[in-house]
């Protein structure tokens, strides 16, 4: 039997390349069905697991993992969905609760601040914003000390058994420099958000009712003063009208007379300050209708410093003015501001004694204009500040006692804010805020 060598080994070979191409396209076909597998049942499982992992991340937890099988991959889903609802659970507590805790905060009609060990502010609520002034990512780098002021005549403490609770008194300093009576109830040993050693302070403004004081104490003395100046003028003035006349007769009289000629100066200036003090008290007690209107208090303030120039030029007392720039319009009766500042540029006048420096500045704030006059006279003692505005109050010989009483009246009839500050030998300054027109 004859056989071909080269027929059998060309046999062979296609044999072989058939078995190789054949075994590539097995491998590969294996290969990729087995990707698609795995990618079905572990790879594609996993992916869903990590986005809802990256949603619960994102804190969205409103999802269901669906998986019916049963090998790891199924208990793990399994294992996360149980761990999210427990998740959700706690988180939608932790909303309610910080809900509830915000609008406690919020709703508070005092202001609110949630201070630290070291008096540093982690939070507070909207009112102390609007009370002071300031935006609240300023308010969450400072403490609470640094609004308020540390003058201990301000200051009132009240004890109580609970030595967590502390009550005072102070002057609350908002970001225009304005002060605001406040009360303060500060309660300690807060733990919040795993914090612990927190302390609320409840801030509650006193402008009110401070306010009301005054005007109860301003209502009882302008009741005896309109008591006083009703007696005044029926046992008083008609009187002098008398005196006055009887007085200019002698005179037209007693012209050759020296001894009459030498007491009739004295006897005139005394009916005259008499009759300056009876109108004074008469003009103070009467009431007054405020005309408010749009106004320039640029404009008012240089009238006024006008109307007294000509008795500071006969002194060595300096006046200066420092006007920032801004809009100066307000609300206001242009009369009685301007007596306002005669009267507290006269007052300065006297209290320097016909030598110093006047200073006047002006500053436009974003609700108020801030207006300073400060002059360099001998000051008033601590113990009569409070008694500056009292009718009849004067230390100057030549006062009525009644010019800061008026200044008073007309601030108060403008809403207006005011201070006044003084040192002995060193002068005084008034600070007043005027609500800016809008």
């Amino acid at each position: 039997i004859m056989l071909s060598v080269d027929r059998y080994r060309s046999a062979q070979r296609s044999n072989i390349v058939f078995i190789l191409v054949f075994g590539v396209i097995s491998i590969l076909g294996l290969s990729i069905l087995i990707f698609f597998s795995i990618r079905r049942i572990v790879i594609s499982p996993l992916r869903t697991i990590e986005d809802a992992t990256k949603k619960i991340q994102e804190g969205t937890f409103e999802f269901e993992l669906n998986f019916t099988q049963k090998d790891e991959i199924g208990k793990l889903a399994r294992a996360f969905n149980l761990m999210r609802k427990k998740i959700l659970k706690s988180t939608s507590r932790l909303k309610t609760s910080e809900e509830k805790y915000r609008n406690l905060i919020n709703h508070s009609l005092e202001a609110v601040a949630i201070v630290d060990s070291s008096d540093n502010i982690v939070d507070n609520n909207k009112i102390l914003e609007k009370l002071s002034l300031y935006p609240n990512e300023e308010l969450l780098k400072m403490k609470l000390s640094h609004f308020l002021g540390t003058h201990e005549k301000k200051l009132k403490k009240r004890s109580f058994m609970d030595s967590n609770v502390e009550y005072f008194e102070s002057v609350l300093i908002t970001k225009d420099s304005l002060e605001i009576p406040v009360e303060i109830y500060k309660i300690k040993g807060i733990s919040l958000d795993g914090k612990n050693k927190l302390a609320f302070a409840y801030i509650r403004d006193l402008t009110e009712r401070k306010m009301i004081e005054k005007y109860s104490i301003q209502t009882e003395k302008m009741f005896a003063l309109g008591q006083l100046s009703s007696g005044i003028a029926h046992e008083i003035r008609n009187p002098l009208f008398s005196l006055t006349n009887n007085i200019e007769y002698l005179k037209e009289k007693s012209c050759d007379e020296k001894a009459f000629e030498e007491v009739y100066p004295e006897l005139k200036y005394g009916l005259k300050r008499i009759q300056k003090i009876v109108s004074t008290i008469l003009d103070y007690a009467k009431p007054h209708e405020v005309d408010f209107r749009v106004v320039d208090l640029k404009e008012i303030i240089e009238k006024s410093i006008s109307l007294v120039t000509k008795q500071f030029e006969k002194s060595a007392v300096k006046i200066v003015t420092k006007f920032s720039d801004g809009d100066y319009e307000i609300q206001a009766d242009p009369h009685k501001i301007e007596q306002v500042f005669l009267n507290l540029f006269l007052n300065s006048f006297h209290a320097m004694e016909s030598h110093g420096i006047l200073t006047i500045s002006v500053v436009p704030q974003r609700q108020f204009l801030k207006i300073k006059v400060a002059d360099t006279g001998k000051g008033i003692p601590q113990k009569d500040l409070e008694r500056i505005f009292d009718p009849f109050y004067s230390k100057s010989s030549g006062g009525t006692g009644l010019g800061l009483c008026i200044v008073q009246r007309i601030l108060d009839q403008h809403n207006a804010k005011y201070d006044v500050k003084s040192e002995e030998n060193f002068g005084t300054t008034f600070t007043i805020h005027l609500r800016r027109e809008k």
